[in-house]
C-alpha cells in the first residue's frame, strides 16, 4: 500500500475508485494476519496444560473380552514433542512465545530420548510376552527374567522426568529387555525341537538306536536350557519325563502284546507281517531227552526254557526299559561316577491298560471293613449330622456298582482278577448295613424333624401372644429382641427345611418304608412358613410400636424449691433411646427393611435429636444447680463476682423461662420441636461453662492466699467467702482447715478471736487476740495459724517452769492435777516428752545408768494410775490416760536401756528413742522445741491437735516412726504396708500428732482423677501439712504414673533446699519444707494396682506385721487403773483368742483388737463404779480378773457358757 501511495499520492485513498481498492486490500491484510491464529494457539496450548508428567509410567484399566486388567504405559504423550516442534518454527518466524510454553517445550525436548526408549522397552516386552503366553508350559522357565524386569519396572514407577536417576534407568531397562527377548526366542526354539521329538516318540521304529536318538535329543535340549540359567528347571523336566514316560509306557505295552502274539502264533501275526510292522524276534527253546545213568531227563528244564523266554521278553521290551531317563543334572552327574544312570524300567507299571489292578484289588480288600466295622462306632462317627448320614447313604449305594453285576472276572491286561467266590457274601453283607444304616438314618430324620416342628410351633404361638400394641415398654423391647434373635435364626431354619426336603426324598428313593406317624418334610414346611410370615408382620410392627411410644411421651418433671421443675428420669430417658436407636440399628439387618425404610429413618432421626438436646439439657440442668446453689447461698456472692453473677441472673431467667414451657407443655416431641431450643440450650451450655471457670479461677486465687483454703470443698469456700463477716457461721468449717480446732471465741462487738476449742471441749486461750473487723478472712485465718502455733510455744515454755518446780517423788496428786488442768493435752504431753529426754540426758552424760530416771516414771505412773480409779472430768481423765500410754512406753525404753547396758548419750541405743529438746533462746519461739531420731531432726509444727487419742508404742510403732523419720530426712516418702488391721495408718497420724504436724488422710479409689490429686498436692505444699493417701494401690496404673510425676517433683525441690519453688497443674508455687508423703498399700489384694518403678523409688517402705495384742492390753489396762495390767494382759489376749477359734459362730461375736480396747474400756468404767462402792476390795487381783471375764462373755450364747465358766476357773487356778 505504500506502493500505492507512492504512486498515486497522499489522500489517493479519497477518490471513489480507490476506497474500493483500499477495502479490499485492508481485508487481504487481515486474512493474511497471523497474529489472532497464533494466540488462539497459545490459548489451546495453555488449556491444554503445559506441565511436564510428573511419574515415569502410570497404570490404566482395560479390558479385554470383557474382563478387566491393568495396563503399565510411559507417562509420556506425542503431542509434548510436536509442540517442541511447532514453538522452534514459530520462534524462528520472529513470534513472541510466552515464557510458560517455552519452558514447557523444552523439558518435552529432554526428556523425549528417554521417553521414545522407554517406550520400546515396554513395547519389546509385551510382544514378549504375548508370544510367551502361545506356548504353554515353558513361562515357569523365564520367570526369574521376567521377576528382574517387573522389579526394574516398580522401581520405575516411583522416579519422576525430573529425576537425576532417569538417564541410568532407561539404560538398564532397555538392557534387560534386550536380553529378556533373547532367553525367550532361545527358549521357544528349544521348547519347539522338543516337541517336535515328543511327537516323534509316538511313531519312530521300535528299536533301541531310534528310541535312543530321540530321547538323547530331547535331553541335549535340556542341557541347552541347563546352561541357559532358566529358572524352575527341574521341576519342568519332571513334567517333561511324566510325558515321556507316558509314551514309552504306551510303546512297551504295545510292544508286549506283539510279542505274545508272536509267541502264541496268533493269526493276526500275518496281518503285521503284511503290513510290514517290526515284530519281535521270538526264538524257539531246543529242550533235549536224554538218558543218562538209567535216568531219563530233559535239558534245558521246563523252569529254565521259560526263563529264556522270559528273558527274550525282557530284551524286547528292554529297548524302551533300559533307555537313560530325562536329566537336568546331567553335568552335575558326571562328576559322580559311581552312581546309577536311572532308567525308563518303571513303565511296566504305567501301562495305559494295565493302569488300576492295584486299585482294583483294593477296592474289594477294603470290603473286609464290612465284617471288621462296629455299628455303634459308625453312628457315633455319624452323630446327629444329617448331611454325613446322607452322604453316607449316597456312598453305600455308589459302592454296589464295584460288585452288584453279572460279571464273576474282571480282565485288566495282563491280569485277570477273578472274585466269584466273594461276590455274593459282599452283597449280602451290603444289603445288611445298607438296611442298618438306613433304617437308623430314617429314625433320626423323623426325631429331628419332630423336635424342629416342635420349636416352630413354640416360636410362632410366642409370636402371636405377644403384640407390640399392648403392654409395656419393656414387653415391646423383649419383642424387639425376640423378633430379631428369631431373625438370626432364618437362614440356618431355611437350611435345615431343605435338608428335611432332601432327606425325605433320599429315604423315597432307597425305598424307605415310612412309619404310619411319620411327620413330612411339607408339613415342616408349611408350618415354616407360616413363623416366616408372622415374623415379617411383628417385624414391620415394630416400628410403628415405637412411634406410638415416643408421641406419648412425657418428661418427668420435680419440683426444685419452689423456684422451678426441673427434669428428672434421665437414666430411663437415655435407656429407652438407646433401645430404641438399637433396635432401628438392628432392624436394618432386616431382610424385610425395605418395607418400612422410610419410616424408620425418619424416626431414627428424631431419635437422634432427642437424644442430642437432652445431652446438652442434662449438662445445662445440672451446672444451672450447681451453681444456683453457690449464688443464692450467699448475699455477698454477687459483691464477689459481680460480673458472673449478673450473667448468671441472665441465664437463669432464661433457663427458668424454658422450663415454664417444659412444665406446660411436657410431651417430649414438644420439647424436641422448640423453636431454637436446641441453639438456646447449646449458648447456656457455654455461657454456664465459663461461669463455672471463671468461679473456679476465683476460688483459685483464694486458695492461693490462704493454702488451708486447699482442703476446702468449692461449696464451702464460697459460703466461707461469701459469710466472711459472720464469724459465727464459719465455725463449722474451721475442723477441715485446723487438726484440732472446731470452734473459736470472738467478741460480738469487737469480733476479737481469743480462744480455741477442741472438738473434745478442750478450750485454749490465745497469748495474742486476733483482731477480725474490717480485716479479709484471708489474712485473720493466716494470723489465726500464726497464733495458734505462737499460743502452744509459749505454753510448752511455762508448762516446762511449772513441772520443774514439781518433785516427783514429792508431788501431791492435787499439785500434779492442777498442772494438768492449767496447760493443754498437746502441750502436757510435749512437757513429758522434753522432761524425760532432759532427765535422760543428764543421767548418760554422767556415765551413769537410767535407772533413776525409771524409778521417776514408775513413781508417776503410780501416781497416775492411783488418780485414773478417781472420778476425774472428762479431759482432765483423758490427759491422764495420753500420759499414762506415754510413761509406760518411757518405761519400757528404760528398761530396755538399763537391760542393754548403755550409759552414753551417743549409743545408737539412745540415739533411736524419739527425743524432745527445749531452747528457751530460740528468737523464734515456734522453732524452741527440737525432735531428734537417730540422725534426723525435726522442729516441732506447734499445729494444735486438740486431745488426741495416744497411739500405744509397740517395738513396731517404733521400727515405723525410725523408718518414716530416715524416710523425711531423706527428702523421700514413707510407704508402710501390710494386711489390714496393722496400723498404718494410724502410725501415720500418730508420728505427725509426735511431731506437732497437721495430717491429711486421703482413702484413694477408683473416683480419685488426677486433677483432684494435683489439687490436694498443692495444698500439701503450701501448707505444709503431711498426706497419708490410704490403699495408695487402689488408684488406675496411669493416675499412679501421673502422680509419681507430681511427688517426684516436689520432693527434687525440697531435696534441692534454697528458693523451693515447683510447677504442678499448671501453677508455679513455693514448696513448705515441712511437707510429708506417705502411702500405704494392702499388697495381693484384689483391685490393686502395681506401683510403677519410678514412684517405688520416691518412698522408704516398711513391712506393717500384726501388732502386739498383749503390750498393747497392757498399756490400756494400765491406763484404765489396772494394777495387774501385766498379769491381766497376758491372760485376756490368749483368752480373745480361743474364744475366737472355739466358741460359736455368731453374728454378734467380734474378738479382733477393736473389740479387745472396747472390752478394756468397759471394765475400766466399771472397776471406777464398783471402787466407789466397795471401795478397796475392788483393787484386788481376783476382781479385777472377774471384772474382765464378766464383760468378754456378757453377750455369750447359752451353747458357750459352759465354755466361759470352764476359761473362768482355769484363770483363777493360774493366778
Amino acid at each position: 500500500m505504500q506502493r500505492v501511495a507512492s504512486v498515486l499520492g497522499t489522500g489517493w485513498e479519497n477518490h471513489v475508485e480507490a476506497r474500493q481498492l483500499k477495502t479490499e486490500a485492508d481485508n487481504f491484510r487481515k486474512v493474511l494476519d497471523t497474529q489472532a491464529l497464533f494466540e488462539r494457539w497459545v490459548d489451546d496450548v495453555l488449556a491444554k496444560g503445559t506441565s511436564t508428567p510428573g511419574r515415569v509410567f502410570v497404570i490404566d484399566r482395560r479390558s479385554k473380552d470383557g474382563k478387566p486388567f491393568l495396563h503399565l504405559k510411559v507417562n509420556f504423550s506425542p503431542e509434548s514433542i510436536v509442540l517442541h516442534k511447532e514453538v522452534r518454527n514459530l520462534k524462528n518466524m520472529g513470534f513472541r512465545i510466552p515464557l510458560k510454553v517455552v519452558n514447557a517445550a523444552h523439558q518435552a525436548n529432554q526428556i523425549y530420548p528417554y521417553a521414545i526408549s522407554l517406550l520400546e522397552s515396554i513395547r519389546t516386552y509385551e510382544s514378549i510376552n504375548e508370544r510367551l503366553s502361545a506356548k504353554t508350559g515353558i513361562d515357569t522357565l523365564i520367570a526369574s527374567y521376567k521377576k528382574d524386569i517387573q522389579s526394574q519396572i516398580g522401581e520405575g514407577y516411583q522416579l519422576t522426568w525430573e529425576s537425576y536417576k532417569i538417564d541410568p534407568y532407561v539404560t538398564k531397562l532397555a538392557d534387560t529387555v534386550n536380553n529378556y527377548q533373547e532367553r525367550v526366542e532361545e527358549l521357544i526354539l528349544i521348547a519347539d525341537n522338543i516337541e517336535v521329538d515328543l511327537a516323534a516318540l509316538d511313531t519312530c521304529q521300535y528299536n533301541a538306536a531310534t528310541i535312543g536318538a530321540q530321547l538323547e535329543s530331547i535331553q541335549k535340549s535340556v542341557d541347552q536350557l541347563a546352561l541357559g540359567n532358566y529358572s524352575n528347571l527341574t521341576q519342568w523336566v519332571d513334567k517333561l519325563d511324566k510325558k515321556i514316560e507316558a509314551k514309552l509306557a504306551a510303546r512297551v505295552e504295545e510292544a508286549i502284546r506283539l510279542w505274545t502274539l508272536v509267541f502264541s502264533a496268533s493269526e493276526e501275526v500275518d496281518e503285521y507281517k503284511e503290513s510290514n510292522v517290526a515284530l519281535p524276534p521270538v526264538h524257539p527253546v531246543m529242550i533235549e531227552i536224554r538218558l543218562t545213568a538209567q535216568t531219563i531227563y530233559i535239558s534245558p528244564s521246563i523252569e529254565q526254557a521259560r526263563a529264556k523266554l522270559l528273558e527274550q521278553l525282557v530284551e524286547w521290551h528292554a529297548v524302551v526299559t533300559s533307555q537313560p531317563r530325562i536329566s537336568s543334572t546331567r553335568f552335575q552327574l558326571a562328576m559322580n561316577r559311581d552312581l546309577n544312570v536311572a532308567t525308563y524300567k518303571n513303565v511296566l507299571s504305567r501301562l495305559p491298560n494295565g493302569l488300576g489292578v492295584d486299585e482294583y484289588v483294593s477296592e474289594w480288600l477294603r470290603y473286609q471293613a464290612l465284617w471288621d466295622l462296629q455299628a455303634e462306632m459308625l453312628y457315633e462317627k455319624l452323630g446327629t449330622d444329617l448331611s454325613k448320614w446322607m452322604k453316607t447313604l449316597v456312598e453305600i449305594r455308589k459302592s454296589r456298582s464295584t460288585f452288584d453285576t453279572q460279571d464273576t472276572k474282571k480282565e485288566i491286561f495282563p491280569v485277570v482278577v477273578d472274585y466269584a467266590k466273594v461276590q455274593l457274601k459282599v452283597t449280602l453283607k451290603y444289603d445288611y448295613w445298607h438296611k442298618e444304616v438306613l433304617q437308623k438314618f430314617g429314625t433320626a430324620v423323623g426325631n429331628e424333624m419332630q423336635q424342629f416342628f416342635g420349636n416352630i410351633s413354640k416360636w410362632r404361638e410366642e409370636l402371636e401372644s405377644q403384640g407390640v400394641d399392648s403392654g409395656t415398654t419393656s414387653d415391646a423391647v423383649a419383642l424387639i429382641t425376640y423378633v430379631q434373635t428369631l431373625k438370626k435364626q432364618t437362614k440356618v431354619g431355611q437350611e435345615t427345611v431343605d435338608q428335611f426336603r432332601a432327606a425325605q426324598r433320599l429315604l423315597s428313593q432307597q425305598r424307605y418304608q415310612f412309619p404310619a406317624q411319620w411327620m413330612y418334610a411339607e408339613n415342616v414346611e408349611g408350618e415354616w412358613s407360616a413363623l416366616m410370615e408372622i415374623l415379617l408382620r411383628k417385624d414391620s410392627a415394630i416400628q410403628s410400636q415405637m412411634k406410638d411410644y415416643w408421641q406419648s411421651y412425657d418428661v418427668e418433671l420435680v419440683n426444685y424449691q419452689n423456684k422451678t421443675r426441673l427434669i428428672k428420669g434421665w437414666d430411663e430417658l437415655f435407656n429407652k433411646l438407646k433401645e430404641h436407636q438399637n433396635s432401628l440399628a438392628a432392624m436394618k439387618l432386616s431382610p424385610y427393611y425395605k418395607q418400612f425404610e422410610e419410616n424408620a429413618l425418619a424416626w431414627e432421626e428424631k431419635l437422634n435429636r432427642i437424644s442430642a438436646m437432652f445431652d446438652v439439657w442434662i449438662d445445662v440442668q445440672r451446672r444451672w444447680v450447681y451453681l444456683e446453689g453457690l449464688f443464692s447461698g450467699s448475699a455477698d456472692i454477687a459483691t464477689l463476682l459481680p460480673i458472673e453473677s449478673a450473667r448468671f441472673s441472665s441465664i437463669s431467667t432464661e433457663f427458668l423461662a424454658l422450663m415454664k414451657k417444659v412444665t406446660q407443655s411436657p410431651r417430649i416431641l414438644d420439647v424436641v420441636g422448640m423453636q431454637g431450643a436446641q441453639r438456646l440450650l447449646d449458648r447456656l451450655a457455654d455461657m454456664l461453662s465459663k461461669i463455672q471457670k471463671a468461679l473456679g479461677e476465683y476460688l483459685e486465687r483464694e486458695r492461693a492466699s490462704f493454702p488451708r483454703f486447699y482442703f476446702v470443698g468449692d461449696e464451702d469456700l464460697l459460703e466461707i467467702m461469701g459469710n466472711s463477716k459472720d464469724v459465727a457461721r464459719l465455725q463449722k468449717h474451721l475442723k477441715k482447715m485446723f487438726a484440732g480446732v472446731t470452734a473459736i471465741d470472738v467478741g460480738e462487738e469487737d469480733r476479737i478471736i481469743t480462744a480455741l476449742h477442741s472438738r473434745e471441749g478442750e478450750r485454749v486461750d490465745l497469748v495474742q487476740p486476733v483482731h477480725t473487723k474490717d480485716i479479709r478472712i484471708n489474712d485473720w485465718l493466716k494470723g489465726l495459724e500464726a497464733e495458734m502455733k505462737h499460743t502452744l510455744a509459749r505454753l510448752l515454755g511455762m508448762s516446762l517452769a511449772h513441772f520443774q518446780k514439781m518433785d516427783i517423788e514429792t508431788v501431791t496428786p492435787e499439785e500434779y492435777m492442777e498442772w494438768l488442768d492449767k496447760f493443754p493435752a498437746q502441750v502436757i504431753a510435749l512437757t513429758a516428752e522434753i522432761w524425760w529426754t532432759n532427765q535422760m540426758e543428764i543421767a548418760l552424760s554422767d556415765g551413769k545408768g537410767v535407772e533413776g530416771v525409771e524409778k521417776a516414771v514408775s513413781a508417776t505412773l503410780a501416781l497416775l494410775a492411783d488418780s485414773v480409779l478417781r472420778d476425774q472430768p472428762p479431759i482432765r481423765r483423758k490427759k491422764i490416760e495420753a500420759l499414762i500410754t506415754e510413761f509406760v512406753h518411757k518405761r519400757d525404753a528404760c528398761r530396755r536401756l538399763i537391760s542393754t547396758d548403755v550409759k552414753s548419750p551417743s549409743d545408737f541405743g539412745w540415739l533411736q528413742c524419739m527425743r524432745f529438746y527445749f531452747d528457751p533462746k530460740q528468737p523464734d519461739a515456734v522453732r524452741c522445741c527440737l525432735v531428734k531420731i537417730a540422725n534426723a531432726q525435726f522442729y516441732y509444727g506447734f499445729e494444735y491437735l486438740g486431745i488426741q487419742e495416744r497411739l500405744v508404742r509397740t517395738p513396731l510403732t517404733d521400727r515405723c516412726y525410725l523408718t518414716m523419720t530416715q524416710a523425711l530426712h531423706s527428702r523421700l516418702g514413707g510407704s508402710p504396708f501390710g494386711p489390714a488391721g496393722t496400723g498404718k495408718t494410724e502410725s501415720v497420724k500418730a508420728l505427725g500428732n509426735q511431731l506437732g504436724r497437721f495430717v491429711l488422710v486421703f482413702n484413694c479409689d477408683e473416683t480419685f482423677d488426677f486433677q483432684a490429686m494435683g489439687r490436694i498436692l498443692v495444698g500439701l505444699c503450701q501448707v505444709g501439712a503431711w498426706g497419708c493417701f490410704d490403699e495408695f494401690n487402689r488408684l488406675e496404673e496411669r493416675m499412679l504414673s501421673a502422680v509419681s510425676q507430681q511427688i517426684q517433683t516436689i520432693q527434687e525441690a525440697v531435696r534441692a533446699g534454697g528458693e523451693m519453688t515447683v510447677d504442678l497443674v499448671g501453677k508455679r508455687l513455693n514448696v513448705n519444707p515441712n511437707i510429708g508423703i506417705f502411702i500405704t498399700m494392702n499388697p495381693g489384694y484384689s483391685g490393686r494396682s502395681n506401683l510403677p518403678d519410678n514412684l517405688k523409688q520416691l518412698f522408704r517402705s516398711l513391712a506393717m506385721t500384726q501388732p502386739d495384742r498383749q503390750l498393747i492390753a497392757q498399756v490400756m489396762l494400765f491406763s484404765q487403773g489396772f494394777r495387774t495390767a501385766e498379769t491381766l494382759a497376758n491372760k485376756i489376749v490368749p483368752l480373745f483368742i480361743l474364744c475366737k477359734e472355739q466358741l460359736s459362730a455368731q453374728c454378734h461375736y467380734d474378738f479382733g483388737l477393736r473389740a479387745l480396747k472396747y472390752v478394756l474400756v468397759s471394765a475400766g468404767n466399771v472397776k471406777r463404779d464398783k471402787l466407789a462402792k466397795v471401795g478397796a476390795a475392788a483393787l484386788e487381783d481376783v476382781a479385777e480378773q472377774q471384772l474382765l471375764v464378766r464383760k468378754v462373755f456378757a453377750k455369750a450364747e447359752s451353747e458357750d457358757l459352759s465354755f466361759s465358766v470352764a476359761k473362768t476357773i482355769q484363770l483363777h487356778s493360774s493366778a
